[in-house]
């Protein structure tokens, strides 16, 4: 019927986190989460986290704190987060930067090993 929303939208996680979420997008089963930590002191840089979400709560996989320029500046509405989930491939947008951040491969850890002479 024309009554009838065309989406159905249900809740089936619910955590919470310690920081504020700028943005969040899908990693396999992980979730990729742009989040920002609020300050008495000032501004803080945001951190990019992968979280295993679980009933209730999450586990954080990793965390990588951004150097974006002015970022002292801004606060959690100045962020956020575009995912293009076909690439694997995550935009952190900020008012002076872009980031584009997406999951390592075996030619970037190669890479990584080359530059930092970590090679027998």
């Amino acid at each position: 019927t024309p009554d009838w929303p065309q989406y159905l939208v249900e809740n089936i996680l619910c955590f919470q986190t310690d920081f504020l979420i700028c943005g969040i997008g899908p990693l396999n089963e992980h979730l990729v989460v742009l989040g920002y930590w609020k300050d008495e002191e000032g501004s803080q840089r945001p951190q990019l986290h992968v979280l295993e979400p679980r009933l209730g709560d999450y586990s954080s996989i990793c965390t990588d704190n951004l150097s974006l320029r002015g970022y002292h500046q801004y606060t959690a509405s100045d962020y956020y987060l575009e995912c293009i989930a076909e690439d694997n491939c995550y935009l952190v947008v900020s008012p002076k930067d872009i980031v584009v951040a997406s999951p390592y491969d075996a030619d970037d850890r190669i890479d990584w090993l080359i530059e930092h002479f970590k090679f027998e």
